[in-house]
């Protein structure tokens, strides 16, 4: 399986386990930015992906880097992320759909 098919496969286990809008900074294969990430929740957003991290990393040839943005950050600066990922919700499909900052 292709590097970009493991990161489709990744995106979309992370948005459904997660919950919220993720996508792959296109300037650094291994970062991942996960958005409507509120400090109150990222210590539950991050036991989450240490769950498995270690799968992921072996995926992606490498160390995992997670960006994290609140709710109001994704609003202010990313508000096509959160509406990419309502509309693939709300048409079944993968909620993942975003692009990335």
């Amino acid at each position: 399986m292709s590097l970009r098919k493991k990161k489709q496969s990744i995106s979309y286990v992370l948005a459904h386990l997660l919950g919220r809008p993720i996508a792959w900074d296109v300037d650094a294969p291994r970062k991942i930015h996960v958005f409507d990430a509120d400090e109150s929740e990222r210590k539950k957003i991050t036991d989450a992906i240490e769950a498995i991290r270690t799968q992921i990393q072996r995926d992606i040839g490498g160390r995992l880097d997670v960006i994290f943005h609140s709710m109001e950050e994704t609003t202010r600066a990313y508000p096509e992320i959160r509406m990419a990922y309502s509309e693939a919700e709300a048409a079944g499909g993968s909620p993942s759909v975003a692009r990335p900052p």
